[in-house]
């Protein structure tokens, strides 16, 4: 695992729209009106609203996440050890677990560069 981009880095992602959602067998993709991206692959929770979800693991066989479309995010932070927690204005909550040291977590896509944990 890398360590975490800087807590100001993440936060350039309040304010992008949800343009895209796109799936693979171990990852998802969340891409965004201004060409940045965030890419999933490792255990996650996905918040409706207010009720809590469990946590999910790949590979998925089904998916919520199409509710984003079209919402921005409203909130992005990112923890010491890595976890990833965007809230978007729908009232939808992602939560990206990075505890596993074996594999990369999430991949950040901002202004072009990209950002490994």
């Amino acid at each position: 695992m890398h360590p975490p981009p800087n807590p100001h880095i993440v936060t350039q992602l309040v304010g992008s729209v949800v343009e895209l959602i796109s799936f693979g067998k171990h990852v998802f993709h969340i891409s965004f009106e201004n060409g940045d991206k965030l890419s999933v692959g490792c255990p996650f929770r996905f918040d409706v609203g207010v009720t809590e979800s469990p946590v999910c693991e790949f590979p998925l066989s089904e998916s919520n996440k199409l509710r984003l479309l079209g919402s921005s995010v409203r909130q992005a932070e990112c923890d010491g050890d890595g976890t990833l927690r965007v809230r978007f204005t729908n009232g939808d909550s992602l939560i990206a677990y990075a505890n596993a040291p074996q594999y990369e977590a999430h991949t950040l896509t901002l202004s072009g560069k990209e950002y490994v944990v």
